[in-house]
């Protein structure tokens, strides 16, 4: 169940994905706990294609309502992360100009709504593609890390790391790893190798993953191969052991479409561990379905060009899977929480509509309730945001900025406009 962090722990990431390290915070945050109340308050950005926009948050109020939105400050971007990036105990925001730009700023938070622009950086290249704020060393300073596209074309990419300085300073920026030109390829900041803290690893369609690995003090070495498979979709444990696995995709190659490769470092990945489908289908999630500690694989299943089925993997301790059922949902996107408090997960999706699927999978035979009216994309998270034990739904529909489901005993739900 995902909560709001106090204002005395680390925060929390939402929305929560199966690649996101301990400690590093790398995504839009729809909601986090703003004014460290306790209560998660829904955050936004008012975008408009890559144009800067107000950063917005929706106070959380105790009777589970949400108070206007209003501008948070001057800030101005889309968040990545709130953390105290000053040592005074107070909450900073780092945010992104806009879509894919590559100006990066720290606001110093003032109290009483009063945030300063500290540290502008503006990252080499023409545009960034991901960032993600981590500890990279030993010392207090959070540290930026930044892909970017270069020119001209064809298209390549770069990783930057800025070190975190005393007063919420950035460093020059120091690159990490060889020029990419794989376009698809993806960037995670995370422990490869067990030691030394986070590393850098990237993940290609063009050459095997290789890594970047931190000496503990935040300086990265050349990138070193680890021989694996093309087309890394995804980061998890698949086993448990501590060290991050590849959930592989081969983009419509072979005769078996996701596998996973366990992790030897520094020695290579193992051969693939196929799933159980042959079924092309959008980006699979790696998620603990079932409480068994072993992370799950949700996966859409596609028949006629759509994606009108998805079906769980059931992970082990030897990383093979086992399939569930074929849910008939059209899903493009899918969460884990348990909405009504009976300690089984329900599985959430968005496609058309927004839908839930209640029960443990494995035993129960699942119920669906599709919550209505249709919503307009993708975007979809769980967190208790009133603090009752009972997961509430976030999501976007047209015409409107953002809305809350909240949760309610059995399953129910109530739908509140956020703003």
């Amino acid at each position: 169940m995902l909560a709001g962090a106090s204002a005395a722990q680390t925060p929390a990431l939402f929305p929560t994905r199966a690649f996101d390290a301990p400690g590093v915070y790398a995504a839009d945050l729809p909601f986090f706990d703003v004014d460290g109340d306790g209560r998660d308050d829904a955050i936004g950005s008012q975008q408009y294609g890559t144009l800067p926009g107000a950063l917005r948050w929706s106070r959380a109020l105790p009777d589970a309502t949400f108070a206007a939105p209003q501008p948070i400050g001057a800030v101005i971007g889309i968040a990545i992360a709130f953390v105290d990036a000053d040592g005074d105990g107070d909450r900073d925001v780092y945010t992104q100009a806009g879509y894919s730009s590559s100006e990066y700023t720290c606001w110093r938070n003032d109290g009483g709504g009063v945030y300063v622009a500290l540290t502008t950086v503006i990252v080499p290249g023409a545009g960034s593609t991901w960032a993600a704020i981590a500890h990279l060393d030993a010392d207090p300073w959070p540290d930026l890390v930044v892909v970017a596209a270069q020119l001209p074309f064809p298209v390549d990419r770069l990783t930057w790391v800025y070190r975190g300085l005393p007063g919420a300073a950035l460093s020059a920026p120091v690159q990490v790893g060889p020029h990419e030109p794989d376009s698809y390829a993806f960037t995670r900041v995370i422990d490869v190798d067990g030691q030394n803290g986070l590393d850098v690893l990237v993940a290609s369609h063009l050459v095997p993953p290789y890594a970047c690995l931190n000496d503990g003090a935040g300086n990265f070495g050349a990138a070193v191969s680890i021989p694996g498979p093309l087309g890394a979709a995804e980061l998890l444990d698949a086993n448990a052991d501590g060290r991050a696995d590849l959930l592989v995709d081969p983009d419509g190659t072979g005769p078996l479409r996701l596998s996973v490769c366990l992790s030897n470092f520094p020695a290579p990945f193992g051969a693939p561990i196929p799933l159980p489908t042959t079924q092309a289908g959008p980006i699979p999630r790696a998620l603990d379905a079932n409480g068994d500690a072993f992370p799950d694989v949700w996966y859409g299943t596609q028949s006629g060009g759509a994606w009108p089925t998805c079906q769980i993997f059931y992970g082990s301790s030897s990383g093979h899977y086992t399939a569930s059922p074929t849910f008939p949902f059209f899903a493009l996107d899918a969460r884990f929480d348990d909405l009504d408090g009976d300690g089984l997960p329900e599985l959430l999706t968005t496609g058309s509509s927004l839908s839930v699927t209640a029960g443990n999978f494995g035993s129960l035979a699942p119920w669906e309730r599709v919550l209505q009216p249709p919503i307009s994309d993708y975007g979809l998270d769980a967190s208790d945001l009133d603090a009752d034990g009972r997961a509430d739904l976030v999501f976007s529909r047209t015409g409107h900025w953002l809305r809350v489901a909240m949760g309610a005993a059995g399953g129910q739900f109530h739908e509140l406009a956020v703003g």
